[in-house]
């Protein structure tokens, strides 16, 4: 058995071990909020992406090309070329926009000249999974639309539907919802809907998941094959 001093200092002991745990938790939360502020302070004023714009803005577009643009799910279509030829195709897709971004951007996303054959609009499925509303995500693609009326009068415009995905299955209710306001969106603005969405479906209303990478998020090759019909 402990005497009183051993047992006193045997607490004291633990008490200061569970002082430096605390300490050392809140330290490391307060690095990782300060991380993550400093992350989503860039991502608001859209600096992580002007790279990529920039290049955007000096790869020379063909006469008559599909501008296809959003996120990565067109990013990563590395087979765009092929699957539209004899069109020529432009990618404008950036990893992990969002509809926002893809919004501040279109004055330099959109070329006026020479002005492209058509234009295919996929963003969303971000903003969705990352918890932003239904009704913003509508308001977003509505100032998008706007955009290209006033930048390339006469230019058809295609808004292809928003993914259900194996891997964000939480945001499945949110994507039909989304998808049944947009397709009424795009009638209503003049723009072509494209569902990419029900084709990628498989019994009771699931995404076939033999249709994306292991990340559940993008589309395979038999995917974008899917897409591409």
């Amino acid at each position: 058995l402990l005497d009183a001093a051993g047992l006193a200092r045997a607490t004291t002991t633990l008490s200061q071990r569970l002082v430096g745990l605390a300490v050392g938790i809140v330290c490391w939360v307060a690095v990782v909020g300060a991380v993550l502020a400093v992350l989503s302070w860039l991502v608001r004023r859209n600096f992580l992406y002007e790279g990529s714009i920039r290049a955007f803005e000096e790869e020379r577009v063909p006469e008559g090309a599909l501008l296809f643009l959003g996120s990565s799910t067109i990013r990563l279509w590395d087979t765009l070329a092929r699957d539209f030829s004899p069109w020529p195709v432009v990618n404008r897709g950036f990893g992990g926009a969002v509809v926002s971004q893809v919004v501040h951007f279109a004055p330099r996303l959109l070329p006026a000249s020479p002005a492209p054959r058509a234009v295919l609009f996929y963003c969303g499925g971000n903003d969705l999974a990352w918890g932003v509303s239904v009704a913003s995500v509508v308001a977003g693609v509505e100032r998008f639309l706007a955009i290209a009326r006033e930048r390339l009068p006469g230019t058809p415009v295609y808004v292809l539907s928003v993914g259900k995905t194996p891997g964000r299955f939480l945001s499945w209710r949110r994507v039909d919802a989304v998808n049944e306001r947009l397709r009424a969106l795009a009638e209503a603005n003049g723009a072509r809907w494209v569902d990419v969405t029900t084709p990628m479906l498989g019994a009771g209303g699931r995404p076939q998941r033999s249709l994306f990478l292991f990340d559940g998020i993008h589309p395979s090759a038999d995917g974008y094959a899917v897409w591409t019909s």
